[in-house]
């Protein structure tokens, strides 16, 4: 899983409930690892950006709990599987 240290550094920070926020756009943040699944507790997200890292393996099912998402953008990651 990857760290979640860059995304904590932010403010408002999505790792102590202080995001409230629409849209996260963790373009170029040097992630590297498969997406953490606490991503999918902000289920107010409506544009989710996570392009140009290091991610790899699969995109978790619990993103189905983003109901609101409008887009999502994971381009140049390494993602496998459907």
């Amino acid at each position: 899983m990857v760290s979640l240290r860059p995304l904590c550094a932010h403010t408002p920070s999505i790792c102590d409930g202080t995001f409230t926020g629409t849209s996260l756009n963790l373009y170029n943040e040097d992630l590297n690892g498969t997406i953490p699944t606490e991503l999918f507790q902000h289920t107010q997200l409506t544009d989710l950006g996570l392009d140009d890292n290091q991610l790899f393996g699969t995109v978790p099912t619990e993103i189905g709990r983003l109901t609101q998402l409008f887009a999502l953008n994971l381009g140049v990651n390494q993602f496998t599987g459907t």
